[in-house]
């Protein structure tokens, strides 16, 4: 059995489109048909407009007539002939060109560019390609990866444009920001740099910075925890002083920076990241990143990672003074290649000495109810590691800034791209729900059918396979 469907004009004189849809191939059929509507739709559209503006051409345009473009657009591959014009200065226009801002020799329209640095800026460019042309029900290929990469480059330069001029206008201009209203007695920062493999660059690495602000940490299940009122900034800065504004712009706009009493810092000893948060201007104090801590004492002792841990403990309760006499009387002991790796260990503890106790010691605070730092780590890898580094990657300067600006604005691309309210039925929005709390208390609730039938054999084996792990009990 086939079904038509189609659309006529206006008067109902004219077939527009006309597609059978075979019922055995139900969902494939209505999908095709579906997609051929939106690209027949999109080319009257423009054909339209194109006619629209040739009506409001200036006077002083010499006609050239009609040149054939295919267009890429959401729906699909669009081919339409548009007018073309010589201006009053010779240079050739096409006003629809313009219009749908597209450049020379480029068939992605502005939202396809869109689509593509969503899609790019969480998976590779040859990865992103194949997915966009299935999206738009075209075949693999249509859409390449020098497409998708140009794509990357023009969206993320129009975000960091947009970036700089808002740091521009608050920074150099004196305007306005309007601050933000999270409260909090105390603040975390936490700041760390990894390196990124360039190509065709005079330098074959480049640093990008990742800083994160949190009120605390809440548990989020057994043994995990969240950020609370978090958020992150990277960036590639030139100086310093560029990252500290763009820290404290982040800040500003996010909380009420006049209930903070107390900034805690954490970093891996880098003097960049020591000074990241000081534009704050918020009584401070820092601590030296645990992971990278504990680390040098396993490199730079040779120690196991009980016996690392031991010392890490030390270093939290007695800061430097109360290792330093014990770290000396081991560098003495070592020799050659080993010596060396503990003395720079000393020097790394001694200019880190101040970060070295843990601050809730410093501040008299219960270590229960208040939280550790260390998040950091986590936060390169998700923001910067996962998409940027890897087996063979490197990068222009251009598309990493891109790159990281995308990254930078993932909530905003995903809404832009998926959420979009056209798509929503009339009169229905959509709500954000976050999932309920978790606490386990669903493992631990009894079934009462298997109460009722209980002493049957395969309830038993049902109830002992369940109970061998602990964390799926049944009563």
């Amino acid at each position: 059995m086939e079904i038509i469907v189609g659309i006529v004009d206006e008067e109902g004189k004219q077939e527009i489109l006309r597609q059978k849809i075979d019922v055995e191939h139900l969902e494939e059929g209505v999908l095709v048909a579906e997609r051929q509507l939106g690209v027949t739709v999109m080319k009257v559209i423009m054909e339209k407009e194109d006619e629209a503006l040739a009506k409001g051409k200036p006077k002083g345009w010499q006609s050239l007539g009609r040149e054939k473009r295919v267009v890429v657009t959401e729906v699909g591959r669009v081919e339409i002939n548009r007018r073309v014009y010589r201006d009053e200065n010779g240079k050739r226009r096409k006003p629809l060109d313009e219009k749908l801002q597209l450049r020379q020799y480029e068939r992605l329209t502005w939202g396809m560019k869109v689509l593509a640095s969503e899609l790019a800026s969480e998976t590779s460019y040859r990865k992103a390609a194949v997915e966009l042309s299935w999206l738009i029900g075209a075949m693999i290929g249509t859409i390449n990866r020098s497409q998708v990469k140009k794509a990357v480059w023009q969206v993320g330069e129009e975000l960091e444009q947009r970036e700089r001029e808002e740091q521009e206008r608050i920074f150099k201009r004196g305007g306005e920001v309007k601050g933000g209203e999270i409260k909090c007695e105390m603040l975390y920062g936490e700041a760390d740099g990894v390196y990124v493999n360039l190509q065709r660059e005079k330098k074959r690495k480049a640093e990008v910075r990742v800083g994160v602000m949190y009120t605390g940490k809440k548990a989020i299940g057994k043994d995990r925890h969240g950020l609370e009122n978090k958020i992150s900034i990277t960036g590639m800065p030139e100086k310093s002083e560029e990252w500290q504004e763009e820290l404290l712009r982040a800040a500003w706009s996010t909380f009420d920076l006049s209930s903070v009493k107390q900034l805690i810092v954490g970093g891996d000893g880098a003097g960049w990241v020591k000074g990241s948060f000081a534009r704050l201007e918020i009584e401070t104090i820092y601590q030296l990143d645990r992971f990278h801590l504990c680390r040098a004492i396993r490199e730079g002792l040779a120690l196991k990672k009980e016996e690392a841990e031991a010392w890490l403990r030390r270093c939290e309760e007695e800061g430097f003074e109360g290792i330093k006499g014990e770290l000396i009387a081991r560098i003495e002991q070592e020799h050659g290649a080993r010596k060396e790796k503990a003395r720079r260990l000393y020097g790394y503890l001694a200019a880190n000495e101040e970060g070295l106790i843990d601050y809730r010691q410093r501040l008299k605070l219960d270590k229960k109810s208040h939280s550790g730092l260390g998040t950091i780590e986590g936060y390169v890898d998700k923001l910067v590691a996962h998409r940027l580094k890897g087996r063979g990657m490197s990068w222009r300067k251009e598309g990493l800034r891109a790159m990281l600006a995308l990254r930078r604005h993932r909530n905003e691309l995903e809404h832009l791209c998926w959420q979009s309210p056209l798509l929503q039925p009339e009169g229905q929005t959509v709500v954000k729900t976050r999932r309920k709390e978790d606490n386990g208390e669903w493992l631990q609730a009894s079934i009462p059918i298997l109460q009722s039938i209980s002493g049957r054999p395969w309830v038993e084996n049902l109830h002992s396979r369940i109970n061998q792990d602990a964390d799926f009990s049944i009563s």
